[in-house]
């Protein structure tokens, strides 16, 4: 399952008004700085292309060649966001000059990687005779009645490219070549590459309709430098048979020779944009063109450059960007941590002070409840006389005990009497006929 979505570029690729590079540019991979980033259109700047940086008008290159066969031009649409964030949409022409993968004298060969198929091919010209030497017996293109009485055979034609088993020899004609079709290879990306579909096979009965075979050329973006196909005869790759469409084979091949030719330079080493950007239908600009990476410029980024300020306070904020969400995922870890050994910790200790308090009532209990009286239990093993003497002895003990308490109680009393003995009640003294005043002590009672 594929899902497109924004949020699926690399962190350094800025998103500016909800858009990927703000509309205003593709995000892909700096090769010279070895980081990916926003590769920005014509006249914008920024980390996420989000700057005005000119004014300027572009000047779009030319070809210098005819159109011709080999040439198609494709007028796609691009959108673009302006700097109030409206989306735009602006018509590019697109040109693809294929004219490298023509071959005169002889075809390519592409071996499957796991079947015993091999296929013979030529862009818009005839395999020759000697490659396809036993395809004469192969069924040609069906044009009318087409059912499974069809047995028309191909014979001498030549065609343009043909299916070998290995094993027996059998051929089945893959393309007359008099009939196909242009299609971009990204509708998203219109600079990514272009598929050519030979649409005249020999006819395929269990399918009722006549074989096709589809080559992918691909725009790269790497930095390599890609031989010329002339010198990539033979291909290892793996081809195709579509589930939904039987006897339809397709294969891919990537190389700078399938860019549009604004990207490739003169011609005389085929890499994209020098190694040094990526090949990008500009609306702003008008036209396909190299989008360099930083510190180069020029048509096929040929040019290199200082670092102006505006690039490097763009990166620095891209840098700065990027450092700012990593501090805020690291302390967003820590604060859930934090949270959650609070959390424990805090449950730990009520269940501590719950139980705590359990123990202290317990031992409250003990403090304030009398203690029981048991009696002693004497061992089963214990004998008779064991049992009488000890009776003997408890009852001995309980008679001194009471000695005890009464001769005790004996003391208590007269210590009592005692103090009682040392009262003195003085009572008011009598006026008497003389004047005098009469004392009387009166002890206390006596018997």
């Amino acid at each position: 399952m594929t899902i497109k979505s924004i949020y699926g570029c690399p962190t350094q690729c800025g998103i500016y008004g909800h858009s990927l590079c703000g509309g205003n540019g593709l995000c892909s991979y700096d090769w010279q700085n070895t980081k990916a980033g926003c590769f920005c259109y014509w006249n914008r700047g920024g980390a996420a292309c989000e700057e005005e940086v000119g004014t300027k008008a572009y000047k779009a290159l030319t070809s210098n060649r005819i159109p011709d066969a080999y040439m198609h031009t494709f007028i796609s649409n691009v959108t673009w966001n302006n700097l109030e964030g409206e989306t735009q949409v602006t018509n590019v022409n697109v040109t693809y000059d294929l004219s490298p993968f023509h071959l005169t004298d002889t075809a390519y060969t592409v071996k499957g990687n796991d079947t015993v198929f091999s296929y013979v091919w030529n862009f818009l010209g005839n395999v020759p005779s000697d490659l396809s030497k036993d395809c004469g017996e192969a069924l040609g293109p069906c044009t009318s009645n087409c059912d499974s009485s069809f047995s028309e055979k191909n014979g001498d034609t030549l065609g343009a490219a043909f299916q070998i088993n290995s094993d027996n020899n059998n051929c089945n004609l893959l393309a007359r070549g008099n009939s196909y079709k242009w299609a971009l290879y990204d509708s998203q990306d219109p600079a990514r590459g272009v598929s050519f579909t030979y649409l005249d096979g020999g006819y395929c009965a269990s399918e009722n309709t006549n074989r096709e075979f589809t080559i992918n050329f691909v725009c790269p973006s790497s930095a390599k430098k890609y031989p010329s196909p002339e010198k990539t005869l033979s291909l290892t790759s793996y081809v195709e048979e579509s589930d939904a469409h039987l006897c339809h084979y397709s294969l891919t091949w990537e190389t700078a020779a399938a860019c549009p030719y604004q990207c490739v330079g003169d011609g005389s080493q085929y890499t994209v944009c020098n190694g040094r950007g990526i090949c990008a239908a500009d609306p702003i600009a008008g036209s396909v063109r190299c989008l360099c990476d930083a510190n180069f410029e020029g048509d096929w980024c040929e040019t290199s450059i200082q670092p102006s300020t505006t690039t490097t306070a763009a990166a620095s904020h891209s840098d700065s960007h990027v450092g700012l969400q990593v501090a805020i995922s690291i302390v967003t870890i820590l604060v859930i941590v934090f949270i959650a050994v609070s959390l424990y910790l805090y449950i730990r200790n009520r269940s501590l002070e719950k139980f705590r308090g359990q123990l202290l009532d317990e031992d409250a209990d003990d403090i304030t409840s009398p203690p029981l009286h048991t009696e002693p239990k004497v061992p089963d093993d214990m004998s008779d006389s064991d049992s009488e003497a000890d009776k003997e002895k408890a009852e001995n003990d309980d008679e001194e005990e009471k000695k005890f308490k009464n001769k005790k109680s004996k003391k208590s009393s007269d210590a009592t009497s005692a103090e009682t003995a040392e009262l003195v009640t003085i009572e008011p003294p009598k006026e008497t006929a003389d004047n005098k005043f009469d004392i009387k002590l009166e002890g206390p009672p006596t018997g």
